[in-house]
């Protein structure tokens, strides 16, 4: 199929040391399961406090773009470099402490954890004390502790949770779990943000909150995110620009305008002739 590009990619911001490059760069991007390519070569760019949309069919790779970025899986080609630091062949947590957090379709949430408990999870690999330490609950563990609670309860505020904060994750209402998975990627203090159908299952009125929460960190905190979601209204409304993929290939990348009245993305989710 035929690759278009409907704009040229949106300029990147520039960041505190002045630099206009784009916070993450890949290139070429291929992934193979034996017989099956999941992508081939796909290509794109988003620039520091973007939210970039990815988009397609069940089955046109978008998970398999997070799976990658995020180290679950090793593409055969191509490169991702995250601020100028190659991403391929690094284990997820060193990605994690690279500066990406994810969110996930299915809630990862601990259910007898309570939600501030869940939250503090993000933290974990920012905390420097060892276990002996932690366990006294003294001196440098008991400061740190108090310092990334601190860090919670902002994030807490940010998302409207304090209702929910001793609350065991199980007993969560969905919408609100779906807020804490969000509460806790934020809690890892990312400078890209994966979101991988934030508002799958939800409910209209659900969806528009969620939809308000992450116009409201966007503007609070300045991230750079990735959106992974079939709710095309949600992706319109709130993308700066759109990848459209189809069988693992990048078919058009642009303004949500133009993806959405673009001749090869209608084919893709509505059929016809090739």
């Amino acid at each position: 199929m035929e690759r278009v590009t409907t704009s040229d990619p949106a300029p990147a911001r520039e960041d505190e040391a002045g630099t206009d490059r784009p916070i993450l760069e890949v290139r070429d991007l291929t992934l193979r399961f034996g017989g099956v390519t999941a992508l081939d070569g796909v290509s794109f760019e988003v620039g520091r406090g973007e939210l970039f949309a990815v988009i397609g069919p069940n089955g046109a790779g978008k998970t398999s773009i997070f799976n990658c970025l995020n180290g679950v899986y090793r593409p055969q080609e191509g490169t991702i470099t995250l601020d100028g630091e190659r991403l391929v062949g690094r284990a997820p947590a060193a990605i994690a402490a690279m500066g990406v957090a994810r969110t996930f379709q299915n809630l990862g949430l601990f259910e007898h954890l309570t939600l501030i408990e869940n939250l503090m999870l993000g933290r974990h690999h920012l905390m420097r004390t060892g276990f002996g330490t932690g366990m006294l609950w003294w001196g440098r563990a008991k400061r740190e502790e108090v310092r990334h609670r601190a860090a919670v309860e902002e994030i807490v505020e940010l998302l409207e949770l304090e209702p929910y904060r001793r609350m065991p994750a199980g007993l969560l209402p969905y919408g609100v779990a779906k807020r804490a998975e969000l509460g806790r990627a934020l809690a890892m203090e990312p400078s890209l943000l994966l979101l991988d159908e934030p508002v799958a299952g939800m409910n209209l009125e659900e969806t528009e909150d969620t939809a308000r929460y992450l116009v409201e960190v966007r503007r609070e905190l300045g991230l750079a995110m990735i959106l992974v979601e079939h709710d095309m209204r949600l992706v319109m409304d709130l993308a700066d620009r759109v990848l459209a993929l189809d069988f693992g290939v990048a078919i058009a990348t642009g303004k949500p305008s133009e993806i959405q009245n673009h001749p090869a993305v209608i084919e893709a989710y509505l059929g016809g002739a090739r």
